[in-house]
Order: C-alpha cells, then sequence, then structure tokens
C-alpha cells in the first residue's frame, strides 16, 4: 500500500475537520443519555456485562 499526499484537492478544510472531531469527542464522552433523540432507558450505559465488559442497552426485539 501507498501513501501519497496532495494529490486531490480536499473536500473540507483541515479546520472543519479538526472541530468535526473534536466534537464527534464531546458527544462520545457525554454518552448516549446526552441525546434526547435516542431511545435510552434508565440504565443505558450504566449497566457492564461481567463476561464481555459491553454495556447494557435496550432490544426493541420481542423475545
Amino acid at each position: 500500500m501507498y501513501w501519497v499526499e496532495n494529490t486531490h484537492p480536499p473536500i473540507i478544510s483541515q479546520e472543519t475537520f479538526d472541530k468535526v472531531q473534536a466534537e464527534i469527542a464531546r458527544r462520545k464522552e457525554l454518552g448516549a443519555r446526552a441525546n434526547s433523540s435516542l431511545n435510552v432507558t434508565a440504565f443505558t450505559s450504566m449497566i457492564e456485562c461481567g463476561l464481555c465488559g459491553k454495556k447494557y442497552r435496550r432490544s426493541g426485539k420481542r423475545q
């Protein structure tokens, strides 16, 4: 694989890219409960699986 720089004009500026990356990091740090449009419960991101370490999340499936 090769890495070649400056072969194409950028679609967005570096400044815009950096701002978006900072916003993504900010939202990730706040977690799912900070976004009111997500369907979360009182236990979202608060309970971890003891085996795999993944966070609890609500499933819409009826089992």
